[in-house]
C-alpha cells in the first residue's frame, strides 16, 4: 500500500480528523477511495476502503462505554443477596484454555 500526501502534514491530519459527509462515506463506501479535501486548499488525502472502515470503528468506540450495565446489575443483585458462586474449577479451565489458545 503506498500514500502520496501533497502539501503539509498538518493539512493531510486535518483532513482525515474530520468526518467525511459526502461520497463513498455517505453512500456506505462502494468499493471506490474517498477523496477528502481541506477548504480552501488545493491539496487532497483518498482514505482507502479499509480507512473509512477503521474510521468508523473508532469512533463506534469512542460512544460505546464498554460496560454491560445488565450484566453488571445481575451480578451485583447476586452478590448482595449472596447468590453470587465462583467455581474455580471453571476459572482454572478457563485459564488453560486461555493459555493453549495463545501459545499452542
Amino acid at each position: 500500500m503506498t500514500s502520496k500526501i501533497n502539501g503539509s502534514p498538518m493539512d493531510a491530519y486535518a483532513a482525515l480528523a474530520r468526518p467525511a459527509t459526502s461520497g463513498a462515506a455517505a453512500s456506505g463506501r462502494s468499493g471506490a477511495s474517498a477523496p477528502v479535501a481541506a477548504p480552501g486548499a488545493a491539496d487532497s488525502v483518498q482514505l482507502t476502503d479499509q480507512a473509512l472502515l477503521l474510521q468508523d470503528a473508532s469512533a463506534l468506540a469512542h460512544q460505546a462505554s464498554g460496560i454491560d450495565q445488565g450484566k453488571v446489575d445481575t451480578v451485583s443483585r447476586a452478590l448482595r443477596d449472596g447468590s453470587y458462586r465462583i467455581d474455580p474449577q471453571a476459572i482454572a479451565a478457563k485459564m488453560l484454555q486461555s493459555e493453549r489458545e495463545i501459545y499452542g
